[in-house]
This record gives structure tokens, sequence and C-alpha cells, in this order.
């Protein structure tokens, strides 16, 4: 979940509302600021600014102010005024709604592109070329782009098993050791509970492991040591 997403939608005192309030107003300009300096403006306490922040997750404000002005950057470059989850309107000819939806994935492309890390990237790509089996878990429409990866994958003679059931994997994962198989989890929130269940399961056997989800901060993506994140634009 983007953390100006939970900005917005967490449930907050009255104090905490008005800290927010500043939060949202500021943007990246908080990145030159401290919780003395803040507080002075708010007229609260540093410790009301630390408890907020370790209420959204992180450990305090240092850490919310990185990873909340990284995120801001992210959400103000390379996309244009397309709207991810309303692309079109009705009124919208079938030529403007051709060519607004080629320009959106255009720019999915180019944006998930933008996310990836050059050591994770080479990270999992060793993961998948030196474990003999490969298991993936998604679901929904993220469960037929496994499928086409799997064919793929056969071509060049890699094994991939794709569920969408945790209970197979999960009895697997029980016995399996390192080295044994490396698992992939897909879940665009990072809140699919059974890539979570799965994950716990994986860090507990010490089996290596992908997420894919979604930039930003959410369960599944601090449970991975592996993340490769994708465009996190669409909100429905």
């Amino acid at each position: 979940m983007l953390i100006s997403d939970k900005l917005k939608s967490f449930d907050f005192t009255y104090a905490e509302k008005e800290i927010v309030k500043y939060f949202l107003n500021q943007k990246e300009e908080i990145a030159r600021q401290s919780t003395r300096e803040i507080s002075k403006r708010l007229y609260c306490s540093p410790s009301s600014i630390i408890r907020l922040c370790q209420k959204l997750g992180f450990t305090g404000f240092e850490e919310f102010k990185e990873m909340y002005v990284e995120e801001l950057h992210y959400l103000n470059s390379n996309f244009s005024d397309i709207n991810p989850s309303i692309p079109f309107m009705t009124e919208d000819n079938i030529q403007t709604i051709s060519n607004k939806m080629c320009s959106l994935y255009h720019e999915i492309i180019d944006d998930t592109h933008s996310l990836l890390d050059h050591d994770m990237l080479r990270k999992s790509l060793n993961l998948l070329k030196n474990n003999k089996n490969i298991y993936i878990i998604s679901s929904g429409s993220q469960n037929d782009l496994a499928l086409t990866f799997r064919d793929k994958m056969a071509r060049i003679g890699k094994h991939v098993n794709v569920y969408q059931s945790i209970d197979e994997p999960y009895y697997e994962a029980c016995y399996l050791n390192k080295g044994d198989a490396c698992f992939l989890l897909i879940s665009y929130t990072g809140e699919t509970q059974n890539c979570i269940r799965m994950a716990n399961k994986l860090n507990e056997r010490n089996i290596d492991f992908i997420t894919i989800t979604s930039f930003g901060t959410n369960t599944l993506s601090s449970l991975s040591r592996c993340v490769l994140h994708v465009s996190t634009r669409e909100k429905n």
C-alpha cells in the first residue's frame, strides 16, 4: 500500500490528523525538516510525530521521511494525465480509446522498467537459474501471466509449477530444503493471505523465493529478501 494512501485511509485521532494533513501538504518539503521543526509549527511534541510514523509501520520519522519522499518522486515521474483506473470516458470515440490504451500500456512498461533494481534483478535471475524446480503462487489475472511464463520456461528446459491453491505447494515447502526449489510469489497488493502464509513458511525453511508486487510498503515485501516491483498506479 502506498504511503500516501495510508495517510488518507487510516483511522487517526484529531491530533494525528493535523500531522497527516501537514505531511500531505508539505510533500517533498519534509525531506529538509526535522521532528523538532515540525512540532514547533504544529504545536505538538516530537514524540507524537514519531508515534504516528510507527503507527504507519515505520521505525520512526527518518525512515518514514525517506520512503515517503522516494514514493512521491516515483508518483511524479514518467506518467501522463491518463488515469490508469479509468483510462477513458463514455464520450470518447473508439479511436480515442484505442490511443489512450496504447499510450497507457507503453507508460506502464516504462514505469515498471524504471522500478527495476539491477542487483535485485540479477539475484532473481540467479535464483531461477540455479534451482531445478520453480513454483509459482498467484491468483486472478496474474495466474494467466504465470501460465505464459511456465510455457516459455518449458521451451528452455526449466520446469515450472503454477498454483492458485496454496495447499499442495505449502505441504511440499514443509519438506523442501534450501536449493531444492525457488518460489515466485505474485501479489499486486502484497496482502494476499496465501502468499503471506507461504512466505512465512519459506523463511522458516530457509527456501529461496522471489516476490513480485506493487511499489510501496506491504506485508509481503517486508517478508522478502528478493523483491521485484511493478507499476503501482491502478486503484480499482
